[in-house]
């Protein structure tokens, strides 16, 4: 009975009760939701109780099952040992589609490698596709030039002047990755010494 309106809402991680459920990998039962501090009310169905249970794969939070009722106390141990089976099988399909949407990628751009020559064309699109299919925040491309690597496209929050930028190689993660030839994956750029901004708002991981 959710209004249509409210698809492609944001719930932090952590506020109410499904963002608490994402944040802690726990399942979470309320039989009376008044009586929950956390609760965030969404639609215009006046709902009582509510399960929540994390949609976990090989230990990453994917998403979570969120169940409803107008009745309090709606929700037993039969239910919630039901939904956690649906929300193991979702965590197994959404992996699936992410693994399924990476291969497609990857033809794609194989393809368009092949049609387009003119690079000004083609790394923009490129971008832009690993932005839309895989939901990264940001993405750039940057080229080797002597010594250096030089910006050559970017989206999602990249500053526009930063397009011709030019990164040392050893400077920052990126240069790092140029000059010792290995993936770099940083879980947070602020405990990194060597991060050099992009203008990416509230970026922390690379």
């Amino acid at each position: 009975e959710y209004p249509e309106a409210i698809i492609g809402k944001r719930i932090p991680i952590g506020k109410g009760i499904t963002g608490r459920c994402a944040a802690s990998k726990v399942e979470s039962l309320i039989p009376d939701v008044s009586k929950c501090p956390h609760y965030v009310h969404l639609g215009n169905e006046v709902f009582r109780s509510e399960l929540d249970i994390p949609i976990i794969f090989r230990g990453k939070v994917l998403g979570v099952l969120n169940t409803q009722s107008t009745l309090t106390n709606a929700f037993g141990d039969r239910d919630l040992h039901t939904m956690k089976i649906l929300a193991t099988q979702l965590g197994v399909a959404l992996y699936n589609a992410h693994i399924r949407a990476q291969l497609e990628l990857v033809q794609d751009i194989g393809l368009q490698l092949v049609t387009i020559v003119r690079t000004e064309e083609l790394f923009p699109w490129i971008v832009r596709q690993i932005r839309d299919c895989l939901h990264h925040d940001s993405c750039a491309i940057l080229r080797v030039e002597g010594d250096s690597l030089v910006l050559e496209a970017s989206t999602g929050g990249f500053a526009r002047d930063l397009v011709g930028m030019r990164i040392p190689f050893g400077q920052g993660i990126t240069g790092r990755c140029a000059i010792e030839k290995r993936v770099i994956n940083v879980g947070d750029v602020r405990s990194d010494p060597g991060y050099i901004t992009s203008g990416v708002e509230g970026a922390r991981s690379e």
